[in-house]
């Protein structure tokens, strides 16, 4: 069978390799891989981004059994808290589930109190595409109800995309011009020194959002966090009350409540943007993830007889999630 350059390149890796990682690959290496028989983790988002789908379930499903995506070697690598789920429904890696995700680079902060210090408590942050799933008009709408309330606050939106002229009229047609600024795009450098400067980082995203890592970087950056639950990072990196709050999907008085507390209450918010920068500092971050994945295939190689090394975090095991609040 002949092979191009970067496909040798992938073959002679696999020969030499104890452990495998697959995410998106050919399918003449990924039989290869699975002939190979070797420990093999696949890494994945969610499968039903779009919801049930039936007319493409079964015939996915019989694709990835007959390939042989569920042998006994082969494990789940959840790039999302409803990866475990999603795949439940094809009856695939059976207690074979380990969370996992995106690691955007780390910064670290000697003195975290400075960080903190340099905070608006009135600065909230939001960053992404505007696309529809990303919700950008639940800033614009809640605005709407702080500007109403008189509550001090000014809304930062970086990023571009399909809804941009929609949104620049819903703000000036509701009179935000002054509180709600379209930033356009910017650097990952830009984005992150933003976020070190505002004190809450809003993430509207819905179930089409498999990870999100901008959530990973706000938390970084020591900001309290509003999420949306149904975006895949949300489950896995936050704890209600603790480094952020959640919100149902589609609940728009739950995401108000909550942005208006942190608002009204900035020792609540310091407190959890010092807690979501410890989260990642201490436990969602690449090194710590790297590490603990290294020990999980160290325990499986050996046979220690229990699949289940780490409580929480990156490599614990992923349960099929029904509620998180």
């Amino acid at each position: 069978m002949h092979f191009d350059t970067d496909e040798a390149a992938c073959v002679n890796a696999v020969a030499s390799s104890d452990v495998i990682i697959i995410g998106s690959v050919s399918n003449r290496i990924l039989k290869r891989c699975l002939r190979a028989g070797k420990l093999t983790f696949f890494y994945s988002e969610r499968p039903l981004k779009e919801g049930e789908e039936p007319l493409k379930r079964v015939p996915r499903c019989l694709k990835w059994h007959l390939q042989g995506r569920n042998r006994p070697n082969c494990y789940l690598l959840c790039a999302g808290a409803y990866v475990a789920g999603d795949f439940e429904a094809f009856h695939m890696f059976r207690n074979r589930r380990y969370k996992w995700g995106y690691f955007p680079p780390l910064r670290t902060y000697p003195n975290l109190g400075e960080l903190m210090r340099k905070k608006d408590p009135t600065e909230i942050i939001w960053c992404g595409r505007f696309l529809e799933w990303k919700h950008p008009e639940a800033a614009v709408s809640v605005a709407g109800r702080l500007l109403r309330e008189h509550i001090p606050f000014h809304i930062k939106m970086i990023g571009s995309g399909a809804l941009e002229d929609e949104l620049r009229s819903s703000i000036h047609s509701h009179h935000l011009d002054s509180y709600v600024e379209i930033a356009g795009a910017m650097t990952p450098e830009e984005v992150r020194d933003s976020m070190e400067h505002a004190g809450i980082f809003l993430f509207t995203s819905d179930r089409k959002e498999g990870w999100g890592a901008v959530l990973n970087e706000a938390m970084n950056s020591g900001c309290a966090v509003v999420a949306n639950d149904a975006a895949g990072s949300v489950p896995f990196l936050l704890q209600h009350f603790v480094n952020g709050f959640i919100y149902h999907d589609g609940s728009d008085e739950e995401l108000y409540a909550y942005l208006k507390q942190l608002l009204v209450h900035p020792k609540e918010q310091r407190k959890m943007g010092i807690n979501a920068y410890h989260t990642i500092a201490e436990e969602w971050n690449g090194a710590y993830a790297a590490g603990r994945f290294l020990k999980l295939c160290d325990g499986i190689l050996n046979n220690e007889g229990s699949l289940t090394f780490f409580p929480d975090g990156p490599c614990s095991k992923a349960e099929v999630i029904h509620t998180i609040i």
